[in-house]
């Protein structure tokens, strides 16, 4: 009897090595490189406030009172926009060299997106005042590309911009009318 515990305990103790063994041979990825290259195009992208401005509309510019006629308002007065907020979005990929690319690349999207209140002030069909309040929203599209020709050392671990699109802005949803 002492025997088979003896037994028992030792392919028991066995079993649970293997265990051990079998669960810590997980593929395991030690190599940093691609956070650090988006982190290196994060940083080129923030560096670079000309080619990645988060001007979604030109401010400097006031609003005019031309606008075409909205339902409820027939005569528009005057028309405003509060803005409340602009927030950024970068979304990176990176790809390694392959036979059509011989560098490293990455395409990234830069997106802007406006969120506020349109105020338009007007007059009804049977001349009273109207106040019309409508929620805004914004989203300004970049499109960039860049490849990596440097060095890990050299600034921005190498990645430098090679194309950028021109901004795509539209209304969130497309249709607001």
């Amino acid at each position: 009897m002492k025997q088979s515990k003896v037994e028992f305990i030792r392919w028991g103790m066995i079993l649970v090595l293997l265990i051990f063994f079998f669960s810590s041979c997980g593929k395991k990825s030690t190599n940093p490189a691609p956070d650090l290259d988006k982190e290196a195009i994060l940083k080129l992208v923030a560096d670079d406030p000309t080619t990645f401005t988060q001007e979604i509309t030109d401010t400097s510019v006031p609003d005019t009172t031309v606008f075409p006629k909205i339902a409820g308002v027939d005569i528009v007065k005057f028309w405003w926009r509060k803005i409340n907020s602009i927030t950024r979005t970068i979304n990176v990929s990176v790809y390694p060299a392959d036979s059509t690319q011989p560098y490293p690349y990455a395409k990234v999207f830069v997106i802007d997106t406006l969120t506020g209140n349109l105020h338009i002030l007007g007059r009804d069909s049977s001349g009273n005042r109207v106040h019309l309040i409508k929620p805004l929203k914004d989203e300004a599209v970049d499109s960039a590309y860049f490849e990596r020709r440097g060095a890990n050392q050299s600034p921005y671990r190498g990645w430098r911009l090679e194309g950028i699109s021109g901004r795509l802005s539209h209304s969130v949803p497309l249709c607001t009318r």
